[in-house]
């Protein structure tokens, strides 16, 4: 079963100390997740998102970094909650804690690569009042070692090999990828499938034997999909296909059931 989103995210809680209205600096207290995603042009996404840090005061949150391997590449407003990472570059503002005041910066976006694990990160900037009544502003440290998290380019079928009660389905390794699962439905929407998967692939390429689904009948056509992650991010994927689990999928391909 599917969790809602957010839940279904395995979270990295740094620890934190002091309060929003004490002269200690909170720790990295807010919640980190990312996960590797497509957007509508099946280009390479990771989608980063966090909760409000419980230390620190709503009124007081200026904004929000977001950093890709210790690089700082956006920010977003104190009411954000996610930054979508794109293999987009552009420059992008923020700002900087400077004692009492608050200094402009530019920023620069550097494209995402996919097939690589990264860690994603999250910094508060933020207002705190000192004992004295005076007003200072300071960042929070970064979570350590921050969200693992892989691009993907979409995944792709080689070949369909209708055979009496199954379907031989190639494909080829993504780079960053090494876990696999095979789909077949007589739906366009795969709202009725049959399964085959995880399978671990290495290197080379894929072959998994799937039996025909069982709402499928002969000279019928039936849909195929491959979807694919990476074992090494601390979540799976969120997929934009329909009724589509924790994988990035491939365009689907139609097959005629022998």
């Amino acid at each position: 079963m599917r969790l809602p989103l957010f839940f279904a995210l395995a979270l990295l809680i740094a620890g934190c100390g002091g309060s929003g209205g004490g002269s200690s600096d909170p720790g990295a207290s807010s919640v980190v997740a990312a996960r590797a995603t497509l957007a509508s042009d099946s280009a390479p996404e990771v989608l980063v998102q966090w909760a409000a840090p419980l230390d620190i005061s709503a009124q007081r949150i200026v904004e929000y970094q977001v950093f890709r391997g210790g690089d700082r590449i956006g920010a977003t407003s104190k009411d954000g909650r996610s930054f979508r990472d794109t293999t987009s570059e552009g420059a992008f503002a923020y700002q900087e804690a400077s004692g009492t005041t608050l200094t402009p910066h530019t920023g620069n976006h550097t494209a995402l690569r996919p097939g690589g694990t990264t860690r994603y990160q999250v910094r508060v900037l933020f207002q705190r009042i000192e004992p004295s009544g005076a007003t200072s502003y300071a960042e929070t440290s970064l979570n350590t070692p921050g969200v693992a998290t892989t691009p993907l380019v979409r995944p792709s079928i080689a070949s369909v090999t209708p055979q009496t009660v199954e379907a031989l389905v190639r494909f080829p390794k993504l780079d960053g990828a090494d876990q696999y699962q095979v789909e077949l439905s007589a739906f366009s929407d795969f709202r009725s499938k049959s399964i085959r998967g995880p399978v671990l692939v290495t290197s080379g390429e894929g072959l998994i034997t799937i039996p025909w689904p069982a709402d499928s009948a002969s000279g019928g056509t039936v849909y195929v999909r491959v979807g694919a992650r990476s074992t090494a991010d601390a979540t799976p994927p969120l997929t934009i296909d329909s009724n589509g689990d924790d994988y990035l999928y491939s365009i689907t391909q139609t097959t005629v059931r022998p």
